[in-house]
């Protein structure tokens, strides 16, 4: 009703804008969007930034970019209209090769256009990047092949010198949640160079995090507001930990390695950096993490004792990882260490890996592991399986020879329990960092 007042412009007084935003974008409230001859003051509330957008619905309506172009010029577009034309626009994409599609996205520069408008008018921002996480996803994707995601950064640098103005104004104290939107940006354009960089490589995405560091130092320097790197960060260290990931630029990588305290709070910092230290693309080394094991790390002990079985699965997963390059170093002693330590503490990443190493005779990542860092030789002891525990458990018989050699496992198929997390998804797990135990 108050909807409806408002478009036909027959209230005397203005109504309270809440409940005008209430009224419009309310979950059912109407089994078709507005008509398009709402009033200003209506289009005004639909667009104001601090509006929420967890009540727009979940599955915009499909509009072609042509209509959104007729709506935006007639000044009617919403903010669903621009959900729908993005998503609209990329689902046929899927199905054509990478030159067309690289083709057909710079062609039209839908991705572009759609942010400019969402700049233009403030509906982008808190209200839609962080709710909705597919939109921000593949609007950052099209942004990205059509080489314009230069307009992101720079609204970037924007609304952290309009959040500078204002509190030079006012004097209000900074709230860092105002500039939250700014790193779902960020973790969705690191995301968005990770899927489409020829096998994953971690390259470009690294580059855009030093961008992001650079912009961070200059404006802590001048003690101003920037951008947070949380979901950038998440999506970086979930994807240079997957097996599939190639290897990527070591600059890149001690940059990324550099910057946990950015990232991380102080008694997290150590944890972290032993973890990346797996994985160094030229040198990998356990040492740090085999330190944290022997001086019981608060940290470390948090997280093997912790309530979250895929928290302590993946952290037995490093450990385990921990042990093969200790033992590839000649330090068999360190290496079974931790390896009673992955025993007692997770024992579902042992049992896996015990009985992969009884079907296959080996153990896939491990040889995924020597033959991916050359610095790395071959061991000369594997680790010690025992056999299962289980007596009732049928024995998994071993290949015949008639049945010739047993085909090899990828490494990627042969996962801890508790699997790894795709790339691209920066707020999965309510945005928690890696391993936090809870």
């Amino acid at each position: 009703m108050l909807a409806t007042l408002a478009r036909r412009n027959l209230c005397s007084t203005p109504l309270p804008r809440r409940l005008i935003v209430h009224a419009v974008l309310r979950p059912g409230a109407s089994p078709r969007p507005p008509p398009r001859d709402r009033t200003e003051a209506v289009r005004t509330a639909h667009f104001d930034p601090s509006t929420s957008a967890r009540n727009l619905p979940k599955e915009p309506e499909s509009i072609s970019f042509q209509t959104f172009q007729e709506r935006a010029a007639s000044r009617t577009a919403t903010l669903s209209d621009a959900r729908g034309c993005v998503l609209h626009h990329d689902a046929p994409l899927h199905n054509l090769s990478p030159e067309r599609r690289r083709e057909e996205v710079k062609a039209q520069a839908v991705g572009g256009r759609v942010l400019m408008w969402l700049w233009e008018t403030g509906c982008g921002g808190d209200g839609i990047f962080r709710n909705d996480h597919h939109f921000t996803n593949t609007l950052c994707s099209l942004l990205v092949e059509e080489d314009l995601e230069d307009f992101t950064w720079k609204w970037i640098e924007v609304a952290c010198q309009e959040v500078k103005t204002r509190i030079d104004s006012t004097g209000a104290a900074y709230d860092p949640r105002e500039l939250a939107w700014t790193g779902r940006l960020l973790g969705a354009l690191a995301a968005a160079h990770l899927a489409l960089a020829p096998g994953r490589l971690a390259d470009n995405a690294l580059e855009r995090y030093c961008r992001a560091l650079g912009m961070i130092e200059q404006a802590k320097a001048a003690c101003d507001p920037y951008p947070p790197l949380v979901a950038m960060y998440v999506v970086l260290d979930r994807a240079l930990k997957r097996p599939t990931c190639l290897p990527c630029s070591t600059r890149g990588f001690e940059a990324f390695l550099a910057s946990q305290g950015l990232v991380n709070t102080a008694d997290r910092v150590a944890l972290s950096v032993a973890g990346l230290h797996l994985y160094h693309p030229t040198r990998p080394t356990a040492k740090p993490m085999l330190r944290l094991l022997q001086s019981k790390d608060p940290m470390l002990d948090t997280v093997l004792s912790g309530s979250r079985p895929s928290g302590r699965n993946q952290m037995g997963g490093e450990l385990l990882r921990a042990a093969y390059i200790l033992r590839c170093e000649g330090a068999e002693d360190e290496a079974a260490f931790v390896e009673a330590v992955v025993e007692a503490s997770t024992p579902a990443v042992w049992l896996t890996r015990e009985t992969v190493y009884r079907v296959t005779g080996t153990d896939p990542k491990l040889v995924h592991l020597t033959k991916g860092t050359p610095r790395l030789n071959p061991p000369s002891q594997l680790a010690v399986f025992r056999p299962l525990k289980i007596d009732r458990d049928t024995p998994i018989p071993a290949p015949s020879a008639a049945e010739g050699p047993s085909s090899p496992i990828p490494p990627e198929s042969i996962q801890t329990p508790s699997g790894r997390h795709d790339v691209g998804s920066p707020h999965e797990d309510g945005g928690r960092l890696p391993h936090s135990g809870q």
